[in-house]
């Protein structure tokens, strides 16, 4: 997101002035084109940037499926003395179904950020607004942007996360589990905390028993929108 903030800078923000001049004058069509332009220039800029995201988003799945299984062998142990281990057919086709979907998320950032941020420029200089001001707003789209950059980022790893120890556990024949939080104040619904009126509380389903053929409204443990919870295997048995 740097990069974008120094493209953004250096061909939009840096000719703020002239497309102001521009719009007073004469026959001042021409300067709309010239923001036009500017925005088609940056998303190809963006689009050459991020022609690699796949591949990067391939390489991130690997890394949290191989972390996953070292923690799903953690807990299986901890908890009942064994060490699971098996084929996994399906593991190929969850990191390509994963790297695409991220992919297209990551390119959105950009090319949403550009739209507002060309809707804004339009709209401040029709207007006669200050550059300063211009600037400012411009800085406050991108900021946005960065923001769900990091939260699509978050999000996403604690999703594949959540996925890939839902397979590996029914993978296993576990098709239940217990309800995990991480017992501090970010839960949600947890009274006194940063969020008590949530309308799911996760909170409440801490220690709880799921089917995972059964989830709940929101999702099981790590799909709901930035869930750190985690689903503890339950092995009819051997509890």
């Amino acid at each position: 997101m740097a990069k974008f903030r120094n493209q953004l800078n250096d061909r939009l923000v840096s000719r703020l002035n002239e497309f102001l001049a521009d719009s007073t004058a004469v026959k001042a069509d021409g300067w709309a084109d010239s923001v036009e332009q500017v925005i088609a220039d940056l998303q190809l800029w963006a689009d050459e940037e991020l022609k690699g995201s796949e591949n990067i988003a391939l390489t991130l799945a690997q890394e949290v499926a191989t972390f996953n299984l070292a923690q799903y062998k953690k807990v299986a142990n901890s908890l009942f003395g064994i060490d699971p281990i098996g084929k996994e057919p399906w593991l190929e086709e969850e990191m390509k179904s994963f790297a695409k979907t991220n992919a297209k998320l990551i390119k959105s950032v950009p090319q949403k950020a550009l739209w507002e941020i060309e809707e804004r420029v339009m709209t401040g200089v029709r207007g006669g607004v200050s550059v300063k001001s211009l600037q400012k707003d411009i800085m406050s789209r991108y900021n946005v942007a960065k923001s769900r950059a990091q939260l699509i980022a978050r999000d996403q790893v604690g999703k594949l996360n959540g996925q890939l120890t839902k397979s590996r556990q029914k993978d296993l024949g576990v098709d239940k589990y217990i309800w995990r939080t991480s017992l501090d104040r970010r839960v949600r619904g947890t009274p006194g905390g940063l969020n008590p009126t949530a309308r799911h509380s996760h909170y409440a389903r801490e220690g709880k028993v799921f089917s995972w053929d059964k989830p709940p409204p929101d999702g099981h443990p790590g799909e709901p929108i930035q869930c750190r919870c985690y689903a503890e295997p339950v092995i009819e048995g051997l509890d």
